[in-house]
């Protein structure tokens, strides 16, 4: 790939991580719930600061996600290109993928279940294919010719293990399929203090986007 493509790829790739983490963080300080309760990680799905009439800011983070996710593409095809293997493309294909998954989410919020769930799995599985298929693109590069350190891989480990972790929890809970009512707080009479599906929902959050990041920040400038 050529390098200045390759050196505005990187750029993408962090003004993405920082359009929708700026957003979550700015939307979560200003949440508000249906009991009046502050917004917490340990028991609240990210996708319910997008809550639509629930959330003071949801526009800001249903807007975050779109644009975030659109801007990760030209950085997810950098890499897919830089690495320059089979597993790369098959990365950056499901990291498109993926990165469409996360723009749907916001412009299908809580409000309307069942397309959000459907947008939220599709991110869920695709991400987890993104963060392996290029963990072992890395894994694969010459040991002369490295572009992105393996080092890299830390978080990409974690992630896989997020992803995995929370997969297989909503399948247990609502086997043989993952529903909408998986990631439906209302589903349930009372909510936890601590909602184990939550935290893993938000390590998810967490490890893509460190690893996203740490990449991005490895890449030649």
């Amino acid at each position: 790939m050529n390098s200045s493509l390759l050196h505005l790829s990187r750029y993408f790739g962090i003004a993405g991580i920082s359009i929708i983490v700026s957003a979550t963080i700015i939307t979560a300080l200003f949440y508000s719930g249906r009991k009046h309760e502050r917004f917490s990680m340990l028991n609240h799905f990210i996708s319910e600061l997008g809550e639509q009439g629930v959330s003071r800011l949801a526009p800001v983070f249903n807007s975050g996600l779109i644009v975030g996710g659109v801007t990760l593409i030209p950085f997810i095809i950098g890499v897919g290109l830089s690495l320059d293997s089979i597993w790369a493309k098959l990365g950056a294909l499901a990291g498109i993928g993926a990165a469409l998954g996360c723009a749907a989410v916001g412009v299908f919020p809580m409000n309307r279940l069942a397309p959000h769930a459907k947008a939220a799995f599709t991110f869920f599985r695709l991400g987890l294919g993104t963060i392996l298929l290029f963990g072992i693109a890395i894994f694969a590069q010459p040991a002369g010719n490295r572009i992105v350190p393996l080092s890299a891989n830390i978080f990409g480990a974690l992630a896989v293990l997020s992803y995995a972790a929370f997969l297989t929890l909503v399948t247990r809970k609502t086997m043989p399929h993952e529903t909408a009512e998986a990631l439906n707080p209302e589903a349930i009479s009372e909510r936890p203090r601590v909602w184990h599906l939550v935290i893993l929902e938000w390590a998810i959050f967490l490890t893509t986007h460190l690893w996203f990041l740490g990449v991005a920040l490895t890449l030649p400038t």
